[in-house]
């Protein structure tokens, strides 16, 4: 009779810590999802594909050590600070939820509760027709001879508009997530970008964060799992007439041989903003 009456309490007492222990399906993968597959998918800028279990499983080890450090996702702002809109922070309780997932077997649990699987694509996020479209030549990736640095390298792109438009935002769709880190983009007028370009055998020139002349104003920043950028409306960037793009792409060193072809979306005010 006690052996019966221990075995039911046990058995309850299972069922009770099976209850508060955190499975895949209701408790990481909304997480993960969330908060790291913008760069952790198949083809991403992460290199390891989070919204699949298996793989989450296979590096459960590092999710647990990254988040539980406060490494990933990276948001280097001070939350003792001040707070921004869109954060990507993980809170307390749901690097408990990982923690707990890791610590306890990495369950699947009921896969019919989790939420849809995120899809990623390469090609543009915003679906209203461009402006205006501007690719950069297409390269392979090549380090500085003698050199073992990572590459940042500078494509020259002529828009040929005759008169000065406004840009009321813009979407940079990098040709290979693998290997752009990050690109900053760039207007000028001058014919210094163009004379840092003819003088560089092939596509484009080196320069490190920047194009090399003094003129050169920046319009804005792509990094892997950032947004289309667009001003409300009625504001706007000013690019002047004969403006010449300039995409200043960093690529890791291990990207040599690689090839890249990456493009901007334009998006015009109307009017005079």
């Amino acid at each position: 009779m006690k052996q019966g009456i221990l075995f039911i309490l046990s058995c309850l007492l299972t069922a009770q810590l099976r209850a508060q222990v955190a499975d895949w399906s209701t408790g990481v993968a909304p997480i993960l999802y969330n908060k790291c597959a913008s760069c952790h998918h198949a083809g991403g800028a992460g290199h390891k594909d989070f919204t699949n279990y298996d793989t989450a499983v296979a590096f459960a080890g590092s999710v647990y050590y990254y988040t539980t450090q406060g490494i990933m996702p990276p948001w280097p702002p001070n939350p003792a600070y001040r707070t921004y809109a869109h954060e990507r922070r993980l809170s307390n309780q749901e690097i408990e939820t990982i923690q707990s997932w890791v610590n306890n077997g990495t369950l699947l649990g009921d896969t019919a509760l989790a939420p849809p699987k995120p899809v990623f694509t390469s090609s543009a996020m915003l679906t209203q027709t461009p402006d205006y479209i501007f690719s950069m030549p297409t390269y392979t990736v090549t380090p500085l001879a003698g050199s073992s640095d990572d590459i940042y390298w500078n494509f020259v792109i002529p828009t040929n508009f005759l008169q000065q438009k406004f840009i009321q935002g813009f979407e940079f769709i990098p040709g290979n997530t693998a290997h752009v880190h990050h690109a900053l983009i760039f207007s000028d007028t001058s014919q210094a970008v163009i004379n840092a370009d003819n003088a560089y055998p092939g596509v484009g020139y080196p320069g490190f964060g920047g194009t090399g002349s003094a003129s050169s104003k920046l319009l804005g920043a792509y990094v892997p799992g950032s947004t289309p950028f667009l001003f409300p409306q009625g504001f706007g960037q000013r690019l002047p007439a004969n403006s010449y793009l300039i995409f200043n792409i960093h690529y890791p060193y291990a990207s040599a041989g690689s090839v890249d072809s990456s493009k901007i979306h334009l998006f015009l005010s109307n009017g005079s903003p």
